[in-house]
């Protein structure tokens, strides 16, 4: 009997929490956040669609044949990343580090001697192991602002232009909002670092023109993801505040924004929904 009554106070306890939080034993708080982080997770996903390893090649032509070694000529990789912030229908555009797609005109080994620059390709891979040419995108250099180490490359083919993000001031940035990269560290496979905002004050007594438009974050980056899209996230919305160039022990460097809208050419058409840089590129 008493068995009998325990299990139906249990019972009974259950059906009144049950009727507390929901169909289904979740409150709506509960479903409403796990709607945002899909929302969040979902727009992620789609702007990594966007984010591209791109991969810089330049062959170099000895100067004097080493008479030892015979080495006439020598190739040169390097890696980064690119997005792709507007398209039309036949041409894509894209954003990136503008020391990414540098390359020397002159180098010298203590052992091979000086080389000279003879050609120099730009391509979108699929990641540093990618051997095969017949998938990549040749891009071209649309144009450069080394002052801020920002560069615009062009790619005649369409790709995927997300328009799941927003854009804010890195000027209104705020320290310890949510951030997200998302690159190709090392070259290796998209991913997406996860931090926050550090510093939007800049760096005392340091020359602005060497960082400008300087924001500081809490995230781990490495080679490859120069040229990352940086953002910060607002709610279960996703805001393009600037492009990372580097980083020093845990501390990641990024242009922001407000150097970036502005320098960006009025290029592609805007054909779906709002949002991006698209619709700000002038």
């Amino acid at each position: 009997m008493q068995a009998k009554i325990a299990i139906t106070t249990l019972a009974t306890m259950v059906g009144l929490a049950t009727t507390a939080v929901g169909c289904g034993g979740m409150s709506a708080y509960a479903r409403s956040t796990m709607e945002l982080e899909k929302k969040v997770s979902h727009d992620l996903e789609d702007i990594a669609r966007s984010v591209h390893c791109v991969r810089v090649s330049a062959t170099y032509e000895a100067d004097n044949e080493n008479a030892l070694l015979k080495l006439k000529k020598t190739e040169r990789k390097g890696h980064g990343t690119a997005f792709a912030f507007a398209a039309d229908e036949q041409t894509t555009y894209l954003l990136t580090a503008a020391h990414v797609v540098e390359v020397e005109e002159h180098w010298t080994h203590w052992l091979f001697g000086s080389f000279t620059l003879a050609s120099k390709s730009v391509k979108l891979v699929d990641n540093r192991f990618d051997n095969k040419e017949d998938d990549d995108v040749s891009v071209e250099v649309f144009a450069t602002y080394p002052g801020v180490d920002l560069a615009v490359l062009r790619a005649k083919k369409k790709l995927h232009v997300s328009h799941a993000y927003k854009t804010v001031d890195s000027g209104k940035l705020h320290v310890a909002e949510a951030a997200y990269i998302v690159g190709y560290p090392r070259a290796v496979a998209s991913f997406v670092s996860v931090g926050t905002i550090g510093n939007v004050k800049g760096v005392p007594h340091y020359n602005e023109n060497d960082l400008p438009c300087l924001v500081m974050v809490d995230a781990e980056i490495s080679p490859g993801n120069s040229g990352s899209p940086l953002f910060v996230r607002r709610g279960d919305e996703l805001y393009f505040a600037g492009m990372m160039r580097g980083a020093m022990a845990q501390v990641s460097f990024g242009i922001g924004n407000a150097c970036i809208e502005g320098r960006l050419p009025r290029v592609g058409t805007k054909t779906t929904g709002p949002g991006g840089l698209e619709g700000s590129a002038k």
